[in-house]
């Protein structure tokens, strides 16, 4: 049983070190297929991860996209029924740290969407996607101008209960430049985004540290320094 500690000291803004803060939750459990994913790390050279072995009982995703059953492509599954109440739980978690919170922004990824969305409701607050934090991801990065994913209207549709804003799909390509173009434009504040495992890494080892394999729905939070230009990691659960 993990417990959380949080509290909002951890979440106080520095303007004296010019620091924006970035708080990442990874993604809900999703259908996955774990040949798939040997399959992306040969291609990607991606480090390998114990967690990874956690095919879902009862998968039928690849099958049924094959069969042209899906709204979604192969790489595009949707959170189980455990990724959803991960969400949930975690948008419980995130009110009691992150109340301040005014958009949460998200990889396009269904994935992702569906977390955020889960957790956005818990919030009271709005959904804003963002194609760059999705690059880091092992199917898009250096190509979602190539990805089909679902449209902001599927979303919208599946979730209306929850209020998302008009994407900002086409600004930016990297997840680096877009992690740092964000804390550019949400200068000395704290931000909330949902991403992938990938994303967390990447920020990790800019950071200099070593790579990390977040479960999930995991929250990290890192600092940017705007003179520097430099990462530093703040609190992970």
């Amino acid at each position: 049983t993990h417990t959380h500690t949080h509290t909002n000291k951890h979440y106080e803004m520095d303007p004296e070190h010019g620091h924006t803060f970035i708080s990442i939750v990874r993604h809900g459990q999703r259908w996955e297929r774990f040949t798939t994913f040997l399959l992306l790390q040969t291609v990607h050279h991606l480090p390998f991860s114990p967690n990874r072995l956690d095919e879902v009982p009862g998968n039928t995703w690849y099958r049924d996209v094959e069969r042209g059953k899906t709204d979604s492509p192969w790489y595009d599954p949707p959170l189980t029924d455990k990724g959803k109440q991960q969400a949930k739980e975690a948008g419980v978690r995130l009110l009691a740290s992150h109340s301040s919170c005014k958009v949460l922004f998200c990889s396009p990824f269904r994935r992702c969407v569906e977390t955020a969305a889960e957790i956005a409701a818990a919030l009271g607050v709005p959904v804003q996607i963002v194609n760059g934090l999705g690059d880091c991801a092992a199917a898009g990065r250096g190509q979602m101008q190539a990805m089909q994913l679902l449209s902001v209207q599927h979303f919208a549709a599946q979730y209306p209960h929850v209020k998302f804003l008009p994407d900002e799909s086409g600004l930016w390509q990297s997840f680096e430049d877009t992690v740092v173009h964000m804390c550019e434009r949400y200068r000395e504040t704290h931000f909330l985004c949902v991403s992938h495992r990938e994303g967390i890494n990447d920020l990790s080892v800019l950071s200099r540290n070593p790579p990390v394999y977040p479960r999930y729905c995991h929250l990290a939070t890192f600092g940017y320094h705007h003179e520097r230009k430099t990462w530093k990691p703040i609190l992970g659960e």
